[in-house]
């Protein structure tokens, strides 16, 4: 009886444990939200000045360190960068930001851009980033932050015209997945049209 009698003891135990551990794992975690950012068409951008040609630039991407990889949205605090559970942006940051250059470059009619660089591509520039900081910062004012180093070459590679870091900071209204969204399209939008400006005036 001593032996039937644990063996009862032991399978309800087993019981409450597999309980407990549904219900701390089942479906009390918030739901997923996936941010999308828009691009930016030919009406967000000033026209090409009549009679000028395009410039063509050869977009070599955007890199970043591992961390800003990650499709989460991070969470800045203290010069410590936290996860978000349940936030992600539609891709990791560095392609986002590579895609959104790429377009908002060329919406104006001032240049067009090619992939991939080739070294005797018949470019005019060649354009990489480094992705610095694409973060929520919340101490202080809430803010989209983000950090681009950007390095412009001739058209071979190998004479540099100039390199210049970008920051943003746009307001978030609220920490939830709409206002930022809304603050990265506008730290974006912000974003693309300094690249403009500066491209535009390197040789």
């Amino acid at each position: 009886m001593t032996g039937i009698l644990r063996s009862v003891v032991l399978i309800a135990f087993l019981v409450v444990l597999t309980g407990g551990l549904a219900g701390c794992l089942g479906g009390h975690a918030p739901a997923e939200r996936y941010l999308r950012l828009t691009v930016p068409a030919a009406g967000d951008c000033a026209g090409a000045p009549a009679g000028t040609s395009a410039r063509i630039i050869a977009m070599r991407g955007v890199t970043s360190l591992p961390g800003l990889e990650r499709r989460a949205v991070l969470f800045m605090t203290g010069g410590i960068l936290s996860a978000s559970p349940n936030l992600y942006w539609e891709g990791p940051p560095p392609e986002l930001v590579d895609q959104y250059l790429d377009l908002a470059v060329s919406c104006a009619g001032s240049f067009r851009t090619v992939r991939p660089f080739l070294p005797r591509g018949g470019q005019d520039l060649a354009l990489d980033g480094r992705l610095l900081a694409f973060e929520v910062h919340r101490e202080g004012a809430v803010q989209f932050v983000v950090s681009l180093r950007l390095t412009a070459t001739d058209g071979s590679g190998r004479n540099l015209l100039g390199t210049r870091v970008f920051e943003v900071r746009q307001p978030v209204a609220a920490l939830d997945a709409e206002h930022i969204a809304a603050a990265g399209n506008a730290g974006l939008a912000d974003l693309g049209r300094q690249v403009r400006e500066w491209l535009s005036g390197l040789p």
